[in-house]
Formats: C-alpha cells, structure tokens, sequence
C-alpha cells in the first residue's frame, strides 16, 4: 500500500520552541524560522512555494469556475495561489474536484486548512494542544504527534460507531481529535482559530418540476461528468454491480469507448442471491471486457489491514465487497469508476422521512412534545437501564426519530444501552426535536441536504478511499461531481422520488434517474429489485469454528471488557447468522484498539484475522 499522506503543526501563538520540541526537525519541508512544520508522502501530493505562500494539495481538479490565466493553468499549485490572491480565503468555492489543501501566507502568518465540499480522497483531522494546532489525514500519525491519551476514547463516537457504523464530525474516536466537516475551512491567524463553511449545502430557490425538462437536462449533465472522467482516465475500470447507477456508468461511457470497457464485477454461491446475473447482462449488452470476482467469505481475513488503513473503526455493510471489488479492478487498471452515492444524491432517507412526517400530522402537532417527554422518561437514570423502558423507546419513538432515518446499520438504541456497561454520554447525529418540519417539503431539504449528504460523505466516500488506496488504486463516482450534485438539488422532491401510494406510502426510488435510464438501459436492469450490498455479511459467520474463536477473542478483548457486557455480548453468538454486521462491528473495534492502542505500530500488519483471533 503506497498512502499518500501529510502531517503539520502550526504555532498558533508563535512560540517557536515548542514548535520544535513536538516535531522532528529532518522531517519539515520549510525553513526552521517559519511557525508551521509540514512534511508528506505519496506520489499524489503536490507541493511548492511561491511568492511566499506554501501550497499543499491533495486530490484531483475536474476544472475551475473561473479563468485561470493560460501560462499557469498546467499548475495546480501556481493556479490555487492565483486564484487565492484573487479571491481571498473562500477560493475554494471556484474548484470542482476532490481535494485537500493546505495553505500558508508567510507574509502575514495566515494557515488555511481546506476540506473540499465533494470529498472522495480523505477525511482531515486536528487537535489543539499546548497552542500547537496539529491537522493532517492520517489519525494515527497525528495521535502520535500531538502525544495524546490513545485510551481516551469519545463516548459520542464509540456510541454513533455502535449505531451507524461511522462517526459524523467533528466526532473521531479518539476523545480530543476532530475530523473536518465537508466544505469546512479552518483559518489560523492573530493568534486565533476560526472555522467556517466555505459552501453550503442548499436546495435551489427554483425548483425543476416539468419532468421531460429534468430528463433533458440530467442526461446532459451525468454523460458530461462520466465521459468525463473516462476521458481524463482512458485505462479506466467501471465497477459494475449490475445494479441502475453503475449500469448507467457502463452504458453512457460505452458511447465514447474506442474497445471494449473493463468491467468488474462481484459474483458468489447461487444461495447468496447476488446480482452477478444483472451485471452480466449489461456486460454483454454493451459489450464490455467482464470479470468476475467470487466472494465467498474468507475476504474478511483482509480485516486487520482494512482497519489500519481506515485509521478509525468502521465496517459499512457493503465494506467487504468493494474492498473485493477494489481488489479485482487493480488487476487492470490503477483508476476505478464506481456508482457511489446516487442512492443519496436522489433522497435516500425520503419513504422513511414521509413515514415520520405522517405520524407528526396523526397526532396533531403534538409529536414534538410526545418524542422529547417520552425520550427524557426512558433514559432519565430511573429508567434508563429498564429493559421494559427501552423496549417502549423503541417502539414509540426510536422508528420516527431523524436519526433512524437514515444508515443506522448498527446496533438500536435499547440494545446500545444493553449493551454498554454504563449509560455513556449518548450524543444522536442531530437533536430531533429541532427538526425543520412545519411542511413536507422542509423535512425532505433537511433529509437531502444533511441526512443523505452525511451518510453519503462521512459513511461511504471518505472511507472507500482506504480501501481503494489498500490497492494501489483511485476510484472516483461521477454521481459526486459538482454538477450532477447541484442539478439533484434543484429537482423538486417529486422528481428525486416519486410517492405512487400515498395510503401506505410507497414510493418510486431515485424516480428521474430511472426515467433517464429508460431511454439507455433494457427493463430488466431499471425494474429489477433493490438489493442493497447484494452478498450479505451473513457469509463471514458460516464457519462455527471461526465464529467462536471471534467469541473468545471478544471476551477477553481490552477494550470490550472496558466498556460492553460481556453476557450479553455472548448473546449476540446464540444466532450469529442473525447478527453478523452487529458482530463484526465489535471485531472491528477490537482491532482498532490493538492496533491503535494497546500495540501502536507503524507497519501495516501483516496476519490475517484468523491468525489474529487464534
């Protein structure tokens, strides 16, 4: 694995001797007199000073919205500082790509620590300590740097990890260090630190309600973006599930291929129901070069290198098969291109957000208060360990709540507090009772604009890229170009799903996308049923053995005897084949714990998790 990875630390009061008691001094990239420390690695990292401001960036440059004089647009160094001094601070705003930046004004001692708003390369972290502002995007090199506790742990991460299988910013794991949110700029000057958003998220004012119109418009855009990014990337790969979105991908770049695209498929035992059968259809309809990769379980021995390379525990349902997938596309190419985030991107949490708006009008506007006194009841301290107040959360309110909309793949909130020793500090991505719902329509921007982007950034982008990187690969999705974004939300709801039955609310999924694709793709691949992950995480339990070595190893783990039960933790492995996600969540913790913690190393392991748990 070749990570391209950046570390800094910036003297936020200008005390030059404590910059360089906290940093090795051969390991900078600028002068022993400047307040910021800066050193890199990998091939993908660009990095140079002119006029005095130091750039670092990280990622890649679909195009920028303003002119860039022509002796300097080769440059994506020269071009960020023309456009810096231009512009000012929200610079940014004028790049369509993937990227992280760094940079420092040594004029006037300025940092500017930039996470783009599209993100798919890396999530950034910070710490401030001892005046010291420590950021880079590895987690682990930063822990290290900034010498904090490793075995302070943040409640409200360990319970979002439990829950929805990530953690949301500016939660990591580690109790004192922050992640970035998307679009978010940190400045450091005049001894100050301030944080902005340097591009909302944001319905349009004027909504596209004609369908043909729509139709028209996002043919237009999505062939733009996927021509483009197979243009740009020729050798290209296209990940085809056999599902709408990367069927899509296939159909629309093999209107510009000069011989047949590769494609990759995943494939598994006829009892796995997968969607092998749908990828090689479209495969053959639009002749492609296909390869299918057979998953049968035993990729999940990849698991301690998987967690090392995330940095942070997590383990998305769908994680092993795109690492498998990853995997299979490096045979041919280093550049991938997948369907990621269109779910999202078209209102994925839209069914259940009309479900929780129903319930709001049933009851007269009285939700609100029936949510917060029932909520405050059940985890007050007389009740919060009950196990019959719990079963009544849940029942009564847990199934409405805006933060059950939504990637909770995890474990319910009654089985989080069951699970747990003591009742932690429990922080829900978004306080519910705050909740714009005066009408539909608002509850539905906040679903789209906050609920789906998070899960879309935070639970699948932003880490898909270790896995990519595990390869020696870079995979990009032409659902997360800037103009493909910004059309979906100009769509009015309607058009992103469309309710068929409002009596039982039943809904036509992604609705504008599948109308578009009627006029590319055969029935069969539009109309076929949703399978979400396809080869479900049921296959890593089959092995009894295995599973009960994973059993032990959890009983005697660290980390696990810190904070869970372990009697109810051996109630997960009574039916392993009906928890296998919620058990493979607490073996992913414990190894992020042994590598992170107990055993820090700087290599990349080199077992297996059957060696690992034996």
């Amino acid at each position: 694995m070749k990570r391209n990875r950046f570390i800094g630390a910036f003297a936020v009061e200008k005390n030059i001797d404590k910059l360089n008691a906290c940093w090795e001094r051969d390991k900078t990239l600028l002068p022993d007199s400047s307040f910021l420390r800066l050193f890199y690695e990998g091939s993908q990292i660009k990095f140079d000073t002119i006029d005095n401001i130091t750039v670092l960036f990280h990622g890649e440059v679909f195009k920028y919205l303003d002119v860039i004089p022509g002796s300097i647009n080769e440059s994506v160094i020269e071009s960020i500082i023309w456009l810096y001094k231009k512009s000012g601070d929200g610079f940014a705003k004028n790049i369509d790509g993937h990227f992280a930046i760094i940079i420092y004004d040594r004029s006037i001692e300025k940092l500017l620590v930039i996470q783009d708003k599209y993100t798919f390369y890396e999530k950034i972290f910070w710490i401030r300590k001892n005046n010291i502002f420590y950021f880079g995007n590895c987690i682990k090199t930063l822990s290290k740097c900034s010498e904090i506790d490793p075995n302070e742990i943040s409640s409200t991460a360990l319970y979002q990890f439990l829950r929805y299988t990530y953690t949301i910013p500016p939660h990591t794991i580690f109790k004192n260090i922050c992640q970035m949110t998307i679009g978010e700029m940190i400045v450091i000057k005049n001894e100050k630190i301030s944080k902005s958003t340097y591009d909302n998220w944001s319905f349009s004012d004027k909504r596209i309600k004609d369908k043909n119109e729509a139709v028209t418009l996002y043919k237009e855009i999505l062939t733009k973006s996927i021509h483009r990014l197979y243009e740009n990337h020729p050798s290209s790969v296209f990940l085809l599930s056999g599902g709408l979105d990367s069927s899509l991908n296939v159909a629309i770049a093999s209107q510009i291929a000069r011989k047949p695209i590769i494609s990759i498929g995943i494939g598994a035992d006829d009892k796995f129901n997968t969607d092998a059968p749908y990828a090689r259809m479209v495969s053959k309809l639009f002749n492609t070069d296909h390869h299918e990769y057979h998953f049968d379980g035993h990729e999940i021995n990849d698991l301690p290198q998987i967690v090392y390379s995330m940095g942070v525990p997590y383990f998305e349902p769908g994680v092993m098969l795109s690492y498998s997938a990853y995997m299979e596309a490096a045979k041919y190419s280093d550049y991938a291109i997948g369907g990621e985030a269109a779910d999202q991107i078209f209102g994925y949490c839209t069914p259940q957000a009309y479900r929780r708006y129903s319930i709001k009008e049933k009851t007269y506007g009285l939700y609100k208060p029936f949510y917060n006194l029932t909520k405050n009841v059940c985890r007050s301290k007389y009740f919060g360990g009950n196990y019959i107040a719990r079963k009544i959360e849940g029942r009564l309110i847990d199934i409405y709540d805006v933060n059950s909309l939504c990637s909770a793949f995890g474990f319910r909130n009654g089985e989080i507090r069951e699970l747990l020793k003591e009742d932690l500090y429990f922080q829900d991505k978004y306080d519910d009772s705050d909740v714009p719902d005066k009408d539909i329509s608002q509850l539905l921007d906040f679903c789209c604009t906050r609920l789906d982007i998070d899960y879309a950034f935070y639970g699948i982008l932003s880490v898909y890229s270790h896995l990519s990187e595990l390869h020696n690969i870079t995979c990009h999705s032409a659902y997360t170009d800037r103009e493909v974004i910004n059309f979906a939300l100009s769509l009015d709801h309607n058009l992103r799903i469309q309710m068929i039955n409002s009596q039982d609310i039943q809904f036509v999924t992604k609705y504008l996308h599948r109308e578009m694709a009627k006029e590319i793709l055969p029935p069969e691949i539009i109309n076929r049923p949703k399978q979400g992950g396809a080869v479900r995480n049921s296959i890593h339990v089959i092995d009894d053995n295995f599973v009960n070595r994973i059993k032990i190893k959890l009983l005697n783990s660290e980390i696990i005897n810190r904070y869970f039960r372990t009697d109810v933790i051996k109630k997960l492995f009574v039916l392993p084949q009906m928890n296998p996600t919620k058990i493979l969540l607490l073996i992913d913790l414990d190894l992020w714990h042994h590598l992170f913690v107990s055993g820090p190393s700087e290599q990349i392991p080199s077992y297996t998790l059957t060696e690992y748990i034996t």
